[in-house]
């Protein structure tokens, strides 16, 4: 659907985030391609859980059109250089998702079965095997905004400490992408993801910058910096 080479393409700033949704948009117009982004295949899944959010936040920077994005697809331990203004000063990017990847998985297949499929924060159920065939059903639905947020902020915390436990290049800023459509109707949510960064990372050894909490629907934007960090 998209080549490695096309995803690694340096971008500014400013027109990464116009170039992903074109291209999100191009796939999406065939069943072969809705279906790439649904089961995140051939590339997709770098494009929508990678450089998307990666985006999104890129597109927040102050200056955004002298800024550069480079993504970088494969097992190297973070997702993109950034290059900043004055072209001297770069460091590395790793993104995550705060959700968890089988939940994920059998939420999109509840998605394609039903037209449609609660939030990452919504438990969806499994049954059987894929030798005698995978059932999906809703798990219980969270009916407040308060309850949304709990499992949100756990989903963060486990994000967090996930990418805690590896080694990145000195300098390196974690950026987790979350889905933020209800939490951002919670009273001083920006002041609770903030204390949700300082307790996944108290008493761990954290060698992140920055922690950049990104909202996937762009009600939310939380920037986390850490004192004790060398850059």
């Amino acid at each position: 659907m998209i080549s490695e080479s096309e995803i690694e393409q340096s971008r500014s700033a400013q027109d990464l985030l116009p170039w992903v949704e074109m291209r999100m948009d191009e796939i999406g117009q065939t069943k072969e391609g809705k279906d790439a982004l649904r089961y995140l295949k051939g590339g997709c899944k770098q494009l929508a859980e990678e450089v998307y959010p990666l985006a999104i936040w890129a597109s927040g920077l102050e200056r955004p059109e002298h800024v550069t994005i480079e993504p970088k697809v494969g097992s190297q331990n973070f997702d993109a250089v950034v290059t900043m203004h004055d072209g001297n000063h770069s460091f590395h990017v790793e993104v995550t998702q705060a959700h968890k990847g089988d939940q994920e998985h059998y939420r999109r297949l509840l998605a394609e079965l039903q037209g449609w499929a609660p939030g990452p924060s919504h438990d969806v159920i499994k049954r059987g095997t894929k030798a005698r065939g995978i059932e999906v059903e809703q798990g219980r639905i969270l009916t407040s905004v308060e309850a949304v947020k709990r499992k949100c902020f756990e989903l963060i915390t486990d994000a967090i400490q996930r990418k805690l436990k590896k080694e990145y290049p000195v300098g390196s800023r974690l950026l987790v992408a979350f889905e933020d459509i209800v939490v951002a109707r919670a009273d001083r949510i920006n002041e609770q993801l903030l204390e949700v960064v300082e307790a996944a990372t108290e008493g761990r050894v954290c060698s992140f910058t920055h922690i950049h909490l990104v909202g996937m629907n762009r009600r939310l934007a939380v920037d986390w910096q850490n004192g004790r960090a060398r850059s």
